[in-house]
C-alpha cells in the first residue's frame, strides 16, 4: 500500500493535479477573507451593498430616451436601458453611414484622377490621426454655432425643424392605425428578403443581374407610405412653444456630433480596409472582365467588390 502511494506521489501528473488542487483551495480561502472583510467593512459604514440602488430615483435628465418614456423621476435601471439604447442607435447610425463613406473614400484612394485621389488620400491622413474624443467635442462647438435658435430654425414643410437645439421630427400616434403601417413595413422588408435571395440565386445559376432597387423603393419605402395615407395613422408634430419646440421627436445636436464624428472616424479605417482588400485582387481578374466587355465600374461592382 505504502508502495502504491509513494509511486503516485512521485508520479508527475498526480502531483500536478495535487498541486493545482491545492493552489486553488488557497486562492479560494483568501478570496472569501477578502470578501467577508469587505462585507463586515461595509456594513459597519452603513454602506448599502447589492443591486438595490437599480430601483431608486435617477435624479437626473437624458435629452435622447429613443422608444423609452423616462424622465428624472424614473429609476436607476431605467436610466440604464436608456443608455443601451441610445449606445447602440449611436452604433447603428455609425455603422451605416461610416461603411457608405469608407466605400466611397476607399475607391476614390485608387482612382486615376489626381485630385479625387488626393483628397481621399489627406481625408484619410487627417482624420485617422486626430483623437475621437476630440473630433467629438470640434464637431459639437461647430454645430452649437453653425445652427439658428430655435425661433430662427431652419424649416422644413412646417413638419421638421432644425437648429442649435436639435432636429425635430413628427412623431407617430403608437394607436390602432399606426401598427397597419408598421406591419406593412415588415412585410415590406420581408418580401424584399425573398426577392433578393431569388435575385442571388439567379444569379448563381445563370449570370443574369437583377436590379432589386425597383423593389425596395416599392415595398419597404412605398408600401408603408400608401398604407399611412389610406389607414389614416395620425402624427404629433413638433411645435414653438417658448424658447422651445414641443411635441413630437427630436435629436439632439449632441446626438449629431457624436454619430457624426464616430462615422467619419471609422470610415478612414474602412476606406484602408478596402483599399487594400481591392488592390489584393489578381489584376488578371480585372483583365478578364475587361476582355469580357465589362466597364470599370461593372468589373468593380460584379468583380473586385463581391470578394
Amino acid at each position: 500500500m505504502f508502495t502504491k502511494l509513494k509511486s503516485l506521489l512521485y508520479n508527475n501528473e498526480v502531483r500536478a493535479i495535487l498541486f493545482q488542487v491545492l493552489a486553488v483551495v488557497v486562492i479560494a480561502y483568501f478570496a472569501y477573507q477578502a470578501f467577508d472583510n469587505m462585507m463586515l467593512n461595509i456594513e459597519q459604514r452603513g454602506i448599502r451593498s447589492g443591486f438595490g440602488f437599480l430601483n431608486d430615483e435617477a435624479g437626473f435628465a437624458v435629452n435622447d430616451n429613443f422608444f423609452l418614456e423616462y424622465s428624472p423621476a424614473s429609476t436607476n435601471l431605467q436610466a440604464f436601458y436608456v443608455g443601451i439604447v441610445n449606445t447602440l442607435i449611436v452604433a447603428i447610425t455609425g455603422i451605416f453611414f461610416a461603411t457608405v463613406l469608407g466605400l466611397i473614400v476607399g475607391i476614390s484612394r485608387l482612382s486615376s484622377n489626381y485630385l479625387i485621389r488626393k483628397m481621399a488620400t489627406v481625408y484619410i491622413e487627417i482624420f485617422r490621426n486626430i483623437p475621437i474624443l476630440l473630433q467629438i467635442l470640434f464637431w459639437y462647438s461647430i454645430a452649437l454655432s453653425a445652427f439658428p435658435s430655435p425661433k430662427n430654425s431652419i424649416n422644413f414643410f412646417d413638419s421638421i425643424f432644425l437648429n442649435s437645439r436639435g432636429l425635430y421630427l413628427p412623431k407617430p400616434i403608437m394607436e390602432g392605425e399606426f401598427y397597419f403601417v408598421l406591419a406593412s413595413l415588415v412585410a415590406g422588408i420581408v418580401g424584399y428578403i425573398f426577392i433578393k435571395k431569388h435575385s442571388n440565386k439567379k444569379h448563381d445559376e445563370t449570370g443574369v443581374v437583377t436590379n432589386t432597387i425597383p423593389h425596395f423603393l416599392g415595398l419597404v419605402v412605398l408600401l408603408p407610405i400608401v398604407v399611412y395615407l389610406v389607414s389614416g395613422a395620425q402624427l404629433e408634430y413638433p411645435a414653438l412653444k417658448g424658447f422651445n419646440f414641443r411635441g413630437g421627436t427630436d435629436l439632439s445636436i449632441e446626438f449629431f456630433a457624436l454619430a457624426f464624428a464616430l462615422s467619419i472616424y471609422a470610415a478612414t479605417y474602412i476606406a484602408e480596409a478596402i483599399r487594400s482588400g481591392i488592390e489584393s485582387v489578381d489584376k488578371g481578374q480585372k483583365e478578364a472582365a475587361a476582355a469580357m466587355g465589362l466597364t470599370q465600374t461593372q468589373a468593380l461592382r460584379q468583380v473586385v467588390l463581391p470578394q
